[in-house]
């Protein structure tokens, strides 16, 4: 029974939020609550996805079934996560050490240098003058404090006159547009809405609703804001294949497949082979952003050194040739 289950989960859960979320399930659902129900009292947890799957689940019989589908589409989309977590640390681990180098290196490393320069009296080069006024800079906590209050000004600007909605909307557009990371977001909002939309299709919901679901899972405002457009469509009579083309969101391969997935009446196997592809090209594309990355990051850091060195170097020869 689920309530067995949820009693061992809360009992032997190695995180204490797990615990306390399957002792609340279980206090739910002994009192008579459905599960879907016991599981929309926690929507950071289960996505409205996962609640109507399984309210579908209960109504038609096969819970037990739609669990299993669900679990397999979180397993994967973990999996997928982890990857391209796993693929983007090498970079995002040199790049952090690139701004610790740029501001805490010229304080930390030459700090005695740049004081014994400026009391020689000596005319500095232009980008020892930089380095030296970027370093009092990041050692001044005024400049700190008034660089605080700009970013606290501007978020609090930002917040009052501009619509979350929106600006979420706009960044996503702005991401999909860059060079590098555009094809990736994109392919991930299709894997995502390609199983989610597999798994509502097993469900026995009504697809128009699916679509909303499934484009939800995406987390992708702009992929959110055109699949509702195109749900009206589908509610009027429109095929789904048609619907999501006049979008202009998906790529023909996914509304080919689509259409004639409509014709044969297997939209499931097909969404599940579409995300398959979708997920082997994503795989693909992660590894290559990864591996540009890596030379670019590598060169911008060897970059912010030698204009280190050439700036403490420069003097220095100047200082000598005086001898």
């Amino acid at each position: 029974p689920i309530d067995q289950a949820l009693s061992i989960i809360s009992e032997y859960a190695a995180e204490d939020s797990v615990a306390v979320m399957a002792a609340e399930l279980q206090a739910r659902i002994t009192s008579g609550h459905t599960i879907s129900a016991a599981m929309a009292v926690f929507p950071k947890i289960f996505s409205p996805l996962a609640v109507s799957v399984i309210r579908m689940g209960e109504r038609s019989g096969q819970l037990v079934a739609q669990m299993s589908v669900l679990s397999g589409w979180y397993q994967r989309d973990d999996k997928l996560r982890q990857q391209m977590s796993a693929a983007l640390v090498y970079p995002l681990i040199t790049l952090g050490f690139c701004l610790l180098i740029v501001v805490a290196g010229p304080s930390l490393l030459f700090r005695g240098l740049f004081d014994m320069l400026q009391q020689a009296d000596m005319d500095l080069p232009w980008i020892t003058k930089a380095l030296i006024a970027f370093s009092h800079a990041t050692l001044n906590p005024a400049v700190w404090l008034a660089l605080g209050g700009t970013v606290f000004l501007l978020w609090r600007l930002f917040h009052r006159f501009v619509d979350p909605d929106r600006a979420r909307w706009w960044r996503d557009r702005s991401l999909r547009g860059m060079y590098l990371l555009g094809p990736v977001i994109q392919l991930q909002a299709l894997l995502r809405f390609a199983r989610a939309l597999a798994v509502i299709s097993t469900s026995g919901m009504a697809m128009h609703d699916g679509l909303a679901l499934a484009a939800a899972c995406t987390g992708s405002p702009v992929f959110l804001d055109g699949v509702r457009r195109s749900r009206q469509k589908v509610m009027e009579g429109i095929p789904i294949s048609q619907a999501l083309a006049e979008t202009g969101l998906f790529p023909k391969l996914f509304t080919l497949s689509l259409a004639a997935a409509e014709e044969t009446g297997d939209l499931s196997k097909s969404l599940r082979h579409l995300a398959d592809i979708y997920e082997v090209e994503l795989e693909c594309r992660v590894e290559a952003v990864a591996s540009s990355l890596a030379p670019v990051v590598t060169v911008l850091v060897g970059g912010i050194v030698g204009m280190m060195n050439l700036a403490t170097l420069l003097p220095i020869l100047k200082f000598l040739e005086k001898l």
